[in-house]
């Protein structure tokens, strides 16, 4: 997770799995990435993760807004 990303912003913690994407289901990075792609930057998606607490994996919906960053951010 970047300082200061989305993701950070939204409250994703390092170890989250991407789940879901609005209705859409991740199951590897391509579609994470393919997703994404289809949506665009600077418009709300819902995530929903899985996160590991006390031995058990939770499912939490997130909405964050992606945005477009350079190679030097």
């Amino acid at each position: 997770i970047d300082i200061d990303s989305p993701a950070m912003n939204s409250g994703i913690q390092s170890g989250d799995i991407i789940v879901r994407i609005n209705q859409l289901t991740v199951s590897s990075y391509t579609d994470y990435s393919n997703i994404l792609k289809m949506y665009g930057a600077n418009k709300p998606i819902e995530l929903t993760i899985k996160r590991l607490n006390q031995g058990t994996y939770q499912s939490i919906k997130i909405t964050l807004t992606p945005e477009v960053r350079g190679l030097d951010d």
